[in-house]
């Protein structure tokens, strides 16, 4: 055999071979693209028409058919593909323009009301807006105007220069979601806050956003200090939760930890708690523009994801706490470990109430079992009988906040409550206010509570608990004072 034979054969076999790998990439190709159909069709033509001759144009226009039936889907898909990344841009570019006023809050209310705005108003100069504006297709008009908020009520109202007169803008909030307001005095924020708008928290204190309220009228009206202490920490968290509005009326919360709050809108339709088919301790859907009423003692579990937060509302205001720190600096000199008692010795009407008062030998017997494993303890005691439950524990001499010198005669019960909270060791009643003194005690190493069935004292977790234990009276004599909750 010539070697240009061998040359011929072996460039035949290349082609061949080549010929071959391309019609099997071909119809690999195909297949993945949905061509299938076609070959199925073919394939069962020729099964079913094996006696006749196949009608090749018949297999042709198939073939073209479903060629221009997936180009026509690629190219619909294609499309969708480039919108949706199109307004992920959008998305991106607006999230970009206001985030370093937002810090991560913009998010937070985005994914709460998908929230896209339609235009900008401004005020006093839009040169930092008109860039924006034009490269997220936005429009632009000037606040005041009669053509501002013909888009619909999703504007952010951007405010560069103060106006002389802050009720000039009133015609234009309405229209608005959102208002960027830099260095705003406070008239300005009394303004927005007329008009529903409620700050955002972030890096910097300067968006408002139009918020939902969620009001507490009778917050001060269910039960004492304890009670009022539990339905305003729900009032907050509740509304930091859905992002409304916290309305309240005047209480000594606002004395003692400064809080403030738009007074409650009379407008509201009341909701109140035990006519609720769904408690809100299970309920998810938001139940807002609301006048809420109840005691809300759900177990703290469901309160402990706003721990901290709650912690901070009721830190004493600076004036309070100068008061009470020297009795807390003398109590803290004469000892390393601190135990404190709340002891209720009023006399409650067993008829009307579901709680009790536990005797003062259970607290005796706790502090004799562990008085000795303390580190230079000291006794606190609190107790609205002092001459009745002081005589009891003359062995600990106990420290009361008499004793201390410490005294608040705005609100006489609060330096009680404020040493219970300073505590390391804590035994409370079957009452809200020494409960809700353990929620805020965030150094406690231990905290105690009375057991009507077993009859001593037991452990409990503060931020995993019932407020009060409804353990039914039996006698007269173990039972505490008039109002049912305390």
């Amino acid at each position: 055999m010539t070697p240009w034979l061998i040359a011929l054969l072996l460039v035949a076999a290349a082609v061949s071979g080549s010929a071959v790998g391309v019609w099997l990439k071909f119809r690999r190709d195909f297949e993945d693209r949905s061509f299938g159909r076609f070959f199925e069709f073919a394939r069962e033509y020729i099964s079913n028409k094996w006696r006749k001759k196949p009608d090749f144009w018949s297999i042709l226009r198939q073939l073209i058919r479903f060629a221009l039936e997936r180009r026509l889907n690629l190219r619909l898909a294609a499309q969708a593909r480039a919108e949706r990344e199109r307004s992920e841009r959008r998305r991106a570019k607006l999230h970009e323009t206001l985030r370093p006023w937002f810090g991560t809050t913009l998010e937070e209310l985005w994914h709460r009301e998908a929230w896209e705005p339609t235009g900008f108003l401004f005020w006093g100069g839009a040169s930092s807006l008109e860039k924006a504006a034009q490269t997220e297709g936005l429009e632009l008009f000037e606040a005041g105007s009669p053509e501002a908020g013909i888009r619909g009520t999703r504007n952010v109202l951007w405010i560069e220069t103060p106006p002389a007169n802050w009720n000039d803008l009133k015609a234009s909030l309405p229209s608005c979601e959102l208002v960027r307001l830099p260095s705003a005095p406070q008239h300005a924020i009394a303004l927005l806050d007329s008009a529903g708008f409620a700050p955002l928290t972030g890096n910097r204190p300067e968006f408002y956003f139009k918020a939902h309220a969620v009001s507490m009228a009778t917050l001060g009206t269910y039960g004492q200090f304890g009670n009022q202490l539990i339905q305003y920490a729900f009032l907050r968290a509740y509304a930091r939760r859905f992002h409304a509005r916290p309305q309240s009326p005047a209480w000594v919360g606002q004395l003692l930890f400064g809080l403030s709050d738009a007074a409650p809108n009379p407008d509201l339709p009341r909701v109140e708690e035990w006519k609720m088919p769904q408690s809100f301790e299970h309920r998810t859907e938001p139940l807002l523009d609301r006048d809420l009423a109840g005691y809300f003692q759900y177990g703290t579990a469901f309160y402990r994801p706003e721990r901290e937060f709650i912690r901070s509302l009721y830190r004493p205001v600076e004036k309070v706490r100068e008061r009470l720190q020297p009795g807390l600096d003398r109590l803290r000199a004469s000892a390393q470990t601190v135990v404190g008692l709340h002891l209720r010795a009023s006399t409650w009407d067993c008829g009307h109430s579901v709680f009790f008062i536990a005797p003062p030998e259970w607290y005796l017997a706790w502090l004799r079992e562990i008085w000795p494993t303390l580190e230079r303890p000291a006794l606190f005691v609190a107790t609205d009988v002092p001459e009745k439950i002081l005589p009891h524990f003359e062995e600990f001499k106990p420290f009361t906040s008499k004793t201390l010198g410490a005294s608040l005669p705005e609100a006489a019960f609060y330096p009680d409550f404020y040493f219970l909270t300073r505590c390391d060791w804590l035994a409370i009643s079957n009452s809200t206010f020494s409960f809700t003194a353990s929620l805020l005690a965030d150094r406690g190493h231990g905290f105690m509570r009375p057991d009507k069935v077993l009859k001593k004292l037991v452990p409990y977790d503060p931020w995993d608990s019932l407020p009060l234990l409804q353990q039914r009276c039996e006698d007269p004599e173990e039972v505490a004072a008039p109002g049912g909750m305390v």
